[in-house]
C-alpha cells in the first residue's frame, strides 16, 4: 500500500532523505537500513517492493508522514 500511495501522489523519487531510528527496528524481513544512512525514494520501493524489506516500507512511510504510526493514521480517515 506505502508504494502504490507514494506513486500515486507522484514523489520525486531522485529524493534524498536520512534514515531515522522511528524508520528502524521493525519486525519481519528487513534490508538492514541503519541511522544516518541516506536514501533515495527509489531505492526504498524497490527494497519495499522487490525485496520485501519492512523497513524499507517504514521508511516511506515515515517519510510521508513523518511516522508510522501517522501514516496509518491518514489511511483509515
Amino acid at each position: 500500500m506505502t508504494g502504490l500511495v507514494v506513486m500515486r501522489e507522484r514523489t520525486k523519487l531522485g529524493s534524498r532523505f536520512v534514515v531515522t531510528r522511528p524508520m528502524t527496528g521493525v519486525p519481519g524481513y528487513t534490508v538492514g537500513l541503519r541511522v544516518g544512512q541516506t536514501g533515495t525514494v527509489r531505492g526504498m520501493l524497490a527494497a519495499a517492493l522487490i525485496a520485501s524489506g519492512n523497513d524499507a516500507d517504514n521508511a516511506l512511510a515515515g517519510l510521508r508522514a513523518g511516522s508510522g504510526h501517522a501514516w496509518v493514521a491518514e489511511r483509515r480517515r
